[in-house]
């Protein structure tokens, strides 16, 4: 799944629990933060990220985590809104747009929220 909306969490929240459901299944599953998406997954953000009547965005990436969903964000992304991987939080892999590419041809199926 390839996330490219901050000002929506529920965006974020909605690949999480597909990407989630999907790897409780048994299938291989990643989120790929990518443009605007990777400020998602920045440290501050993904803190104080609680849609209303879910559970916050740390507890849902950490399920993601525990299942094996594996999560990506694009360096490139990051260096235009001036963040680096410090400010990413814990289980986000900083890589380059390249690895978009290898996930897509990769896949079975990609979804873009």
């Amino acid at each position: 799944m390839v996330i490219n909306a901050p000002e929506k969490p529920m965006h974020a929240m909605s690949a999480l629990m597909l990407a989630t459901t999907a790897a409780s299944a048994g299938n291989e599953a990643a989120v790929f933060f990518h443009l605007d998406g990777v400020k998602s997954v920045t440290a501050e953000n993904a803190a104080r990220t609680r849609p209303e009547g879910f559970p916050g965005f740390l507890e849902a990436v950490e399920r993601a985590l525990s299942l094996g969903v594996r999560l990506y964000s694009s360096e490139e992304s990051l260096i235009i809104h001036g963040l680096s991987s410090r400010d990413m939080m814990r289980g986000v892999e900083v890589v380059g747009s390249s690895k978009l590419n290898d996930l897509m041809l990769a896949s079975d199926a990609v979804l873009s929220i």
